[in-house]
């Protein structure tokens, strides 16, 4: 994993500051190496109009036997470096590529672009052409790791995985800006001036034409928009139960999601370093929900049974639910005469059932050790560190986003307990690899505005809705998720959105990934529920209904406010 920051500026108008801000901030990323490279763009007729490009890579050591020093150098003569490569989080699941290969292959490749294509998995990059004077720059095909933008008053330009608060005054006119996931963008600095009319854009195309073209090749595919004849959605009166694999269709689909989902999880695993005894080599965020059930009942057969997993589960001391509760029990002894039992304030939904499916994980798969991670924020600490995960967050700012990222940072830091019989021992998640669940609900119809567009327009409805949701995944939230996980100097990792699994779901036809025509807890998602009951054996959580993590953990509303979740902070 790396940091990556570019900061392009006139010489003399250097902020010293301003690169020492972003510096600490991605530093945070990457601890295990840290290099600045700058490079002095002089101009022969005006010194004035002399341009510097810092350089800083930080690394988090993941992949192979050493630490990869970044920037990457390539070509270098006399003192003069030809090429200049950042690489964040390259995971390349084709195993193609590591992050020194993929820098000799762009210095041997005529075409950045067409180096690009060939990559799978979580990756952003940052590539430095000193003797054209070109900065490339970019994100994979799904946006999975964060890169910011800011154009500055100044005449400078600015990119970073994380932003730095300081500078970001929300009234300017230079605002950090997610870089769009939709291609890769190229800014030519030949004549020593910085602006936006120098910035070309190659989007990624979804054609051959691309490749034989030399440009860059979308390695999704397009999604199915057919809706299936009547008579194919007809549910047979022979159906035993809606989660069994009774038709042909049904067991084929579920079986070929299965083949790339343990693909996915498999690429995933294999690049992470052999942990030190004792230590897990992986963490998971786990709410109990279907999502985190599968990728860890996946990740079984993938890690050796001998290493323990970290289930790292986040709870919320709410004020608010907290005063609702007393209220309720006070009116229940009044009317009734009788003492509740206390509960504890982190007994929230996402604890009891995490609960519930870290026992079906051990019922399961009873030789591996699961270490049920209790992570407990109390009001206190949440609002200590509300600010600085709002920083984080930029340029995302809203009520939903905050409460979401509270619950991803807490989470993600796995400082909490491991409760055994009612003894609990204080633990700290040493795990630098967290697998996310996200993308599921997105591509098989896991939201409930997905069952309302049903109810509105029938399948035509749902369709168009899923097919919005996967458009836009790189536009949403990935990008504050890599964020504030990183945060820790650990790596975030989604199997959902491996471009295989993605590409694959999108083939199918509508009615195989989600049935709205069956209860919350089984239509949604009902190709991911009839693979954990019948491929992976969580019979349990195949039936467990969809719950956001933000009120899941209780790390939503913790004071009584009229705020919405899309209003800005």
């Amino acid at each position: 994993m790396c940091g990556i920051i570019v900061y392009v500026c006139k010489t003399s108008k250097l902020n010293t500051r301003f690169f020492q801000n972003l510096s600490a901030v991605c530093d945070r990323r990457g601890p295990d190496f840290q290099m600045t490279k700058t490079i002095l763009l002089a101009n022969s007729e005006d010194s004035e109009n002399d341009y510097t490009v810092n350089l800083r890579g930080s690394v988090l050591h993941l992949r192979g036997p050493e630490t990869i020093q970044q920037p990457i150098q390539l070509g270098v003569k006399e003192n003069q470096c030809d090429t200049s490569v950042l690489v964040q989080e390259l995971l390349d699941t084709r195993r193609r590529f590591t992050e020194q290969a993929l820098s000799n292959e762009i210095a041997h490749e005529a075409s950045i672009l067409h180096v690009l294509s060939k990559i799978r998995g979580e990756w952003a990059t940052v590539i430095w052409e000193n003797r054209f004077r070109r900065l490339w720059f970019g994100r994979d095909y799904l946006g999975r790791r964060s890169l910011l933008w800011k154009w500055g008053v100044d005449s400078s330009f600015s990119l970073t995985s994380t932003s730095e608060s300081e500078f970001n005054n929300s009234e300017s006119d230079d605002q950090w800006e997610e870089v769009p996931a939709n291609g890769i963008y190229c800014l030519d600095l030949s004549t020593n001036i910085v602006e936006k009319n120098r910035l070309k854009h190659f989007p990624w195309i979804q054609n051959d034409q691309a490749h034989l073209d030399g440009g860059l090749s979308s390695p999704c595919t397009q999604f199915n928009t057919q809706i299936p004849e009547e008579s194919y959605l007809t549910i047979p009166s022979d159906h035993p139960t809606p989660l069994a694999l009774s038709h042909q269709k049904d067991a084929d689909a579920v079986a070929r999601l299965f083949a790339e989902l343990s693909s996915s999880v498999q690429k995933r695993v294999e690049t992470i370093p052999t942990p030190i005894e004792n230590v897990p080599r992986l963490g998971i965020l786990f709410s109990g929900g279907l999502d985190c059930m599968c990728l860890a009942a996946l990740a079984h057969s993938y890690v050796p049974e001998n290493e323990a997993i970290d289930l790292l589960n986040v709870s919320f001391e709410n004020p608010r639910i907290q005063k609702a509760r007393q209220n309720e029990k006070l009116h229940k002894k009044h009317a009734k005469g009788k003492k509740d039992v206390e509960t504890s304030v982190y007994e929230v939904p996402d604890r009891i059932t995490g609960r519930l499916s870290v026992e079906e994980l051990k019922r399961t798969f009873p030789g591996r050790e699961w270490r049920f991670v209790e992570i407990d924020v109390p009001f206190e600490e949440a609002t200590e560190y509300k600010a600085y995960i709002q920083s984080l967050m930029i340029p995302l700012q809203t009520v939903m986003d905050l409460s979401i990222a509270m619950a991803f940072w807490f989470a993600s830091r796995g400082r909490g307990f491991i409760n055994e019989s009612g003894v609990k021992t204080p633990y700290q998640s040493r795990a630098k690899v967290l697998f996310s669940g996200l993308g599921a609900d997105e591509q098989m119809g896991g939201y409930g505005r997905h069952t309302v567009s049903y109810r509105k327009s029938g399948w035509q409805g749902i369709l168009d809705e899923i097919k919005l949701d996967v458009e836009r995944i790189a536009s949403r939230n990935l990008g504050r998720d890599d964020r504030i996980v990183s945060d820790h100097g650990k790596e975030v990792r989604f199997p959902f959105l491996d471009e295989s699994v993605v590409s694959y779901l999108s083939s199918l036809p509508i009615n195989l990934k989600v049935d709205p025509r069956f209860e919350k807890g089984i239509g949604e998602k009902i190709i991911l529920r009839r693979l954990a009951n019948e491929k992976l054996k969580i019979s349990r959580v195949s039936t467990e209904p969809k719950r956001a993590v933000q009120f899941g953990a209780r790390s939503a509303r913790m004071v009584d406010t009229d705020e919405k979740g899309t209003d800005a902070l």
